[in-house]
């Protein structure tokens, strides 16, 4: 038989001379101009052992065929060249020899052998590698070793029989990996040319009531979901788009697959019967995630929108289509707002960063006021409240009980160039201002801002302020009255304050926070001064600080109350949300709703304030004796033993303590 090849079966005879044939067009073609030259002498002495040859050697018997121009440059071809280019740059040849051998085949005919490889099916692509290894077998018989009981083969790989070539470059010329050339090398020792056929070939499958996944099916699970989103799905409150710029709808958030896959089977059983067979749950799932990705649940989330969550009650209970759409009208107007007040914020911090790249002035003086055209950007809040102590291996009994409480306020400068920074006032229970009930009121927050602008201040001549809109420590007349202050006092030229949508109030002071808090919950806190510690050691570059009173030597509380009391209150100051100061109006707050309304003016000041005098300090409040008590009985035992005296001491009432 042709080639030396033969078997008792004249069905595999026949595969293998087609096989071969089709490698011989495919691959090779004869060159007319080398009938009389001889076949080239290569038999390498060591296994895939490659000797250096010239770079202008000529064909022998065969000659590349060029790829017409014709060839599609589709996303697979581009993908490919890409590969083999990558190949060529970062590829690693085993040659001995000084020239890669993939770089003696080239680019081009490299990339026009691998694209023929690609274009043929698997079993015509085993029977041609095949055949090549058969070509490419090393001739090592001898007496004690042959054919039969070899453990081993070895092979010269080449390419067009004329330039020798390794391993790694022949894998990556057909495009196949290291385990699948060892399997069909160990296919060829064992059956030599028998195709090869999957062990499950002939076998009856497990599962005999699967269902075929036809497009009918698809189509079917489509639609039940389009209609399941339609009854339970919820808008999402930011507006987010999946890859396929489609908008997000939520199922609540106690729902799950399982859930969802339940109810198809309910639905599909009513519409076909008891005895219908059902996709599985995974089936199912994956149909989901490729037809309909933009159904997603909802997460558990806290701190939510009132307006949002009771818009999408409302979108979800409505049972007519107009009412429907008008709730769902409402509600995409009420993301719009919130996400044109979200944009606003955001183009403020990133015109305050490019003003803080060209402004020399890096230290806060009262020399330096307004000396620079520029602006600064500022935003404040408080965090919620941290405890002393705290472990990160808890004891239970410490949860019925009621800690030592530490205030945290952050006020944070984001046009500080090259960083952002935040200070972070870490407050004691024991160091709040004696102002009656409101332990953060207006007297305390407008204190912690005072101090910090000052600290911030580097002769900006505009000053830009975002809070949210709590009433008692933000949003409030005394907040215009300071500002106005401000003015009067010859700090800046204009201050503009901002107050963000209720329920969208989410800003850097919040991310500040979240930094903290994540080292504080792996830390173990015995005192304050390890929660200074902590906000300090939260970030590597100095983004959040920490400031501590000490008994008033950092800082003080002031009583802005009292002070603004002859100052008129603007009438309705919770339907705004964007007011304006400005040094050519003294006195006057400018105010609107919305960013691209126009502004109204309100006196609120009919006599500028005497800029000379500052407002009264206020005292801190000490603990009671009933607390204190409570502390050094109840919590200190939880503490380490070196810093009891320091976190809970004896109790002392106002007499001994004086």
């Amino acid at each position: 038989m042709e080639y030396g090849i033969y078997s008792n079966d004249n069905d595999v005879n026949k595969a293998i001379l087609d096989a071969l044939e089709d490698l011989n067009k495919l691959f090779f073609v004869e060159d007319s101009n080398s009938e009389n030259e001889q076949e080239p002498d290569f038999a390498p002495d060591e296994d895939e052992e490659i000797s250096d040859f010239n770079d202008n050697i000529c064909l022998n018997r065969f000659e590349f065929v060029e790829t017409p121009d014709s060839y599609i440059e589709d996303e697979v071809y581009d993908n490919l060249k890409l590969e083999i280019k990558n190949f060529f740059e970062k590829g690693k040849c085993s040659c001995r020899s000084k020239q890669p051998c993939f770089e003696k085949i080239g680019y081009e005919r490299f990339l026009a052998r691998r694209s023929e490889f690609e274009g043929i099916d698997k079993k015509m692509r085993d029977m041609v590698v095949k055949g090549q290894l058969m070509a490419f077998q090393k001739d090592e018989n001898t007496k004690k070793v042959s054919s039969d009981n070899r453990k081993y083969l070895r092979f010269n790989y080449s390419y067009n029989n004329d330039i020798p070539i390794c391993r790694n470059t022949y894998q990556t010329l057909l495009g196949v990996s290291h385990k699948y050339l060892d399997t069909i090398i160990q296919h060829f020792r064992e059956y030599g040319m028998d195709e090869r056929v999957h062990g499950n070939t002939g076998r009856a499958p497990k599962n005999m009531k699967r269902i075929e996944v036809s497009y009918d099916v698809a189509c079917n699970v489509y639609e039940f979901l389009k209609n399941y989103s339609n009854i339970h799905g919820m808008p999402s409150p930011s507006r987010n788009l999946n890859k396929a710029t489609t908008p997000v709808v939520f199922l609540p958030t106690s729902y799950n697959y399982y859930t969802v896959y339940r109810d198809y089977i309910t639905a599909y059983k009513d519409k076909h019967g008891i005895e219908a067979r059902v996709m599985v749950e995974s089936t199912f799932t994956k149909i989901w995630k490729a037809l309909m990705p933009e159904l997603q649940f909802m997460p558990p989330k806290s701190d939510l929108c009132e307006t949002c969550e009771t818009m999408k009650m409302n979108i979800q209970c409505a049972t007519e289509h107009e009412k429907k759409l008008e709730y769902t009208e409402k509600f995409l107007a009420h993301l719009n707002r919130a996400q044109q007040e979200r944009e606003y914020y955001n183009a403020n911090i990133k015109l305050a960063v490019e003003d803080g790249k060209h402004n020399l002035n890096k230290v806060g003086s009262q020399a330096l006021f307004k000396t620079f055209e520029g602006i600064a950007h500022v935003g404040y809040d408080w965090a919620q409240n941290v405890q002393i102590p705290y472990s990160p291996q808890q004891i239970g009994s410490l949860f019925f009980k009621s800690p030592q409480k530490v205030h945290l306020f952050g006020v944070c400068n984001t046009g500080n160039f090259p960083h952002t920074q935040q200070i972070n006032y870490v407050i004691d229970e024991a160091e709040m201002p004696d102002d009656g009930k409101q332990e953060k009121g207006v007297n305390c927050t407008l204190s912690l801002v005072w101090h910090a602008i000052q600290r911030y201040n580097c002769g900006e001549k505009k000053l830009i302020i975002t809070c949210d809109n709590c009433v008692g420590q933000n949003k409030n007349s005394y907040s215009l009255f300071f500002y106005s202050w401000l003015i009067d006092r010859g700090m800046y030229d204009e201050i503009e304050l901002n107050f963000m949508i209720s329920g969208h109030t989410k800003f850097i002071c919040d991310g500040c926070f979240g930094l903290i808090k994540i080292l504080y919950q792996k830390s173990k806190v015995n005192t304050v001064d390890d929660v200074v510690s902590i906000v300090n050691r939260s970030t590597t570059i100095q983004f959040n600080i920490a400031q501590r009173y000490l008994s008033g030597v950092r800082f003080q509380y002031y009583n802005f109350k009292n002070y603004f009391q002859i100052n008129k209150k603007l009438p309705n100051i919770q339907k705004y949300y964007h007011f304006y100061f400005t040094s050519k109006f003294p006195g006057v707050v400018f105010y609107k709703n919305r960013i691209e309304d126009d502004y109204k003016q309100f006196t609120i000041c009919t006599s500028p304030f005497n800029i000379n005098t500052l407002p009264s300090t206020i005292n801190v409040r000490q603990l009671s004796l009933k607390r204190q008590e409570k502390l050094y009985k109840e919590i200190a035992p939880y503490i380490d033993l070196p810093f009891r005296d320091i976190t809970c001491p004896k109790p002392r009432n106002e007499s001994q303590t004086n």
